[in-house]
């Protein structure tokens, strides 16, 4: 069977754009749509519009301008991991930002975004975010620490052991995977179907 390419999903890509800068999403917003293909994407300026145009319309990514980051901002994210109304939790976020520090990086990773994009922001930059995020998505990982997509990016080693790091003890058996969430509850919401 065919891989999938981020060709094949630009069509059913249906993506909310938080920006302040009218500049910005309608940069991003073109960028999806002719240079991706995709031609559904909304831009909605601040996180109230973008709270309501979750609950209002299926979407299947969110791309985001953290700013400085702002409090807003980064709850509005913690919210949609934590699984906010309709919103499924497992929905891509690309966050975009200016400053990727080192702590900023940090603190986006941590809050389960699954993607970081610097600003300013290129078609072949947005490409590879959209192909990491539809083309080779990760694991999903639901702890009492942490929500989001597997933060490991590289893959085990043949006999590799199981543990990676010392908070793993921490986490221990409290931590699922979204394989073992769906097996062991109500299905989960898809964000892109193939």
């Amino acid at each position: 069977m065919k891989r999938r390419t981020l060709k094949d999903y630009a069509g059913q890509i249906k993506a909310i754009v938080i920006a302040p800068s009218s500049h910005l999403g309608a940069l991003i917003r073109d960028l999806m749509q002719y240079s991706i293909g995709t031609p559904d994407v909304m831009h909605v300026r601040s996180t109230g519009e973008a709270l309501e145009a979750l609950l209002a319309r299926r979407c299947n990514l969110i791309l985001i301008d953290i700013g400085k980051p702002d409090r807003d901002v980064l709850a509005l994210i913690d919210q949609v991991r934590k699984g906010h109304g309709t919103v499924p939790r497992e929905l891509p976020i690309i966050a975009m930002t200016h400053t990727p520090t080192l702590a900023v990086v940090e603190q986006l990773r941590d809050l389960g975004v699954n993607e970081i994009l610097a600003i300013p922001v290129t078609a072949a930059h947005l490409t590879d975010r959209l192909k990491s995020v539809f083309e080779k998505p990760r694991g999903w990982v639901l702890s009492p620490r942490y929500v989001g997509p597997d933060r490991r990016r590289k893959k085990k080693a043949e006999g590799a052991s199981k543990q990676r790091r010392g908070t793993d003890d921490e986490v221990g058996d409290d931590a699922l995977t979204l394989t073992d969430a769906v097996e062991s509850s109500a299905p989960a919401a898809p964000h892109a179907k193939g």
